[in-house]
């Protein structure tokens, strides 16, 4: 690599500066501990890939082919601009799984989506998913939908995974499988089934129960998301315990309806006060497609759940101002939700 005055060129003492600026930053403000952790592992992410520039993020990610006009330093700096578009260290603070994104180390490519990697973070193989639910169709809510699907397959997975969710379900499941028909056909053995015959998508657009098996019932009521429709919440009903994912949604009675006693409420929120000083485009479009955090404290306590999870935050967001606006009606329990957290 050839060292320019540029200090993203001397990566591992780059890497360093923003380990410690981010420790700083952990003892002075525990508000920043989920920012801090996504970005520690993408630190992690970089000095991998200092060492190996063409190796894949993840283990089940084939390998791209290096192009010519794209060198490491490209890959960083595309990795930091989504961190918050600046170089500075003391101001690259977005958050990058809140929105879905993951690092992977490719000179070709910077991000991708993080829920395959989360879901076997968590313990989970692809090939153990047998349901999958989708509340609308947002990228930050269905992106990595055919990451999954695909990975399934490819580790062996047998036929009859379901997906449930709202239109285009169907059409969209049929283009996953035409994009990913070459590499099905190389990699096909008598062992896998067809990528066509794995997934069954059910499109759903009224509410009631969609599912149920001998474990749990799973039931949709609409929501609002403008200009998202039809949006859905989701609530799962099991034995011991029943737990309810409002998905983006404006409040409304249908999904106090559906979290009627409820185990655990996880409801998307927004900050109103953080977005004082946005422009008016981004400031309306949270304030006309979701919930305030006050909000959500109403829908929790009108609907007796035990424990309300506060989720979806901004960076520009503050957990503790969230709990304190959700408890102004909620007694009951409030937890800040973040990636992996077990409840």
């Amino acid at each position: 690599m050839n060292k320019t005055n540029d200090p993203i060129d001397d990566l591992p003492e780059y890497v360093g500066r923003l380990r410690v600026a981010l420790s700083r930053a952990l003892d002075q403000d525990e508000q920043l501990h989920q920012q801090i952790h996504s970005l520690t592992q993408a630190l992690d992410a970089l000095e991998r890939l200092e060492a190996n520039p063409l190796a894949p993020y993840a283990p089940s990610a084939p390998t791209e082919p290096a192009v010519a006009d794209r060198s490491l330093k490209d890959a960083i700096v595309e990795v930091l601009r989504h961190f918050g578009g600046q170089m500075d260290i003391e101001q690259i603070t977005e958050n990058v799984e809140r929105f879905g994104y993951r690092f992977r180390t490719s000179n070709t490519q910077a991000s991708v989506t993080a829920a395959l990697s989360q879901l076997v973070k968590s313990g989970v193989k692809p090939e153990q998913v047998r349901q999958i639910f989708i509340t609308h169709h947002h990228a930050d809510h269905n992106a990595d939908y055919g990451a999954i699907v695909y990975a399934a397959w490819l580790a062996g997975a047998r036929p009859g995974i379901e997906a449930y969710g709202p239109p285009p379900l169907a059409s969209l499941t049929q283009l996953m499988v035409e994009q990913h028909a070459a590499a099905t056909q190389l990699a096909a053995s008598p062992e896998r089934p067809r990528l066509a015959a794995l997934i069954e998508p059910h499109q759903i657009t009224q509410p009631g129960r969609i599912f149920e098996d001998d474990r749990v019932r799973v039931t949709a009521a609409l929501v609002e998301h403008p200009p998202i429709s039809p949006a859905f919440a989701y609530r799962f009903d099991a034995a011991d315990r029943s737990i309810v994912f409002s998905g983006d949604t404006l409040p409304g009675q249908d999904l106090e309806l559906l979290a009627q006693g409820a185990t655990v409420l996880v409801h998307a929120v927004y900050d109103p006060q953080a977005l004082q000083d946005e422009p008016a485009a981004p400031r309306a479009s949270l304030a006309n497609g979701l919930t305030a955090a006050s909000e959500a404290g109403r829908i929790a306590a009108n609907a007796g759940v035990a424990t309300l999870v506060l989720t979806h935050l901004g960076d520009e967001a503050s957990p503790s101002f969230c709990r304190q606006e959700a408890a102004r009606y909620f007694d009951g329990e409030i937890i800040v939700g973040h990636d992996l957290q077990l409840i």
